[in-house]
């Protein structure tokens, strides 16, 4: 963090702020670092609204939404949305609006619901109403969870199927790293619906839907899960390389807990 609060070369502070992102939404518990948190949520606010140059104020910008996960960022965040807080020079296109809405849904705000409501009658283009499904995949109940995974194990042949650049879009709201609760009895569900994935998918969903469903788990259970896949017998081998690539990260995480659980 400290590098990152010094940094002027925008390509490296997008980096760093990846980084940071990734220790607090993988390395660090939900309940742990909430110091640091508070320090990292200061640095990239300021340097949003202060930065000398506007590519660093818009990376700082995307960095401070991916970290606005807690109660003291979601004013910011509906201040942002509301125009009541402007980045200098920034004009907010609708994709950053909807990430917005996105966090105070997936972070349980109860600022979300006028948020959505606001932004959904502001953005009625065919984008507007894609990411508006997206968006609320992240909403933190059981019974989205279970609609959500109904619709992406719909056969594209399905009348009632979305389009699948609508299920990649919401694939990582679905699994938002906060929901773990929720999300992680899916993973068995969606390792199983590989190989049909693979077979009547376009080759980049099969990517993103290992990336989304595996990058959104951090615990032993859901790596004894992926374990238990691989001993199948008869996997197809190009299914089992994919699911180890994606299983790297989930991997270091559990070993980064381990060594650090405070």
């Amino acid at each position: 963090m400290i590098d990152l609060d010094h940094e002027d070369d925008e390509p490296i502070s997008r980096i760093l702020g990846g980084h940071l992102a990734t220790a607090f939404h993988s390395y660090i518990s939900p309940d742990g670092g909430n110091g640091l948190r508070a320090i990292a949520y200061d640095i990239m606010r300021r340097r949003m609204l202060q930065s000398p140059t506007l590519g660093l104020r818009i990376v700082s910008f995307r960095t401070f939404v991916s970290l606005a996960d807690q109660p003291r960022a979601w004013d910011d965040l509906n201040a942002l949305l509301s125009g009541k807080l402007t980045v200098p020079g920034l004009e907010l296109r609708p994709l950053d609006r909807w990430n917005m809405v996105g966090k105070l849904i997936s972070s349980g705000s109860p600022l979300a619901g006028d948020a959505f409501a606001a932004q959904q009658k502001a953005d009625q283009s065919s984008d507007g109403l894609r990411y508006a499904w997206a968006v609320q995949a992240g909403r933190p109940d059981a019974a989205t969870k279970t609609d959500y995974f109904a619709a992406y194990t719909l056969s594209p042949k399905d009348s009632a199927a979305k389009a699948e650049d609508w299920l990649t879009q919401s694939l990582r709201s679905f699994n938002a790293w906060n929901q773990q609760a929720l999300t992680e009895a899916y993973l068995k569900r969606a390792l199983a619906q590989l190989p049909e994935i693979k077979r009547e998918r376009k080759i980049f969903f099969l990517g993103a839907w290992l990336g989304a469903f595996l990058g959104g788990q951090t615990g032993t259970t859901a790596l004894d899960d992926v374990h238990a896949w691989l001993a199948q017998p008869n996997i197809d081998a190009d299914l089992r390389r994919k699911v180890l690539e994606n299983t790297d990260e989930l991997e270091r995480t559990i070993r980064i807990r381990a060594k650090f659980p405070e």
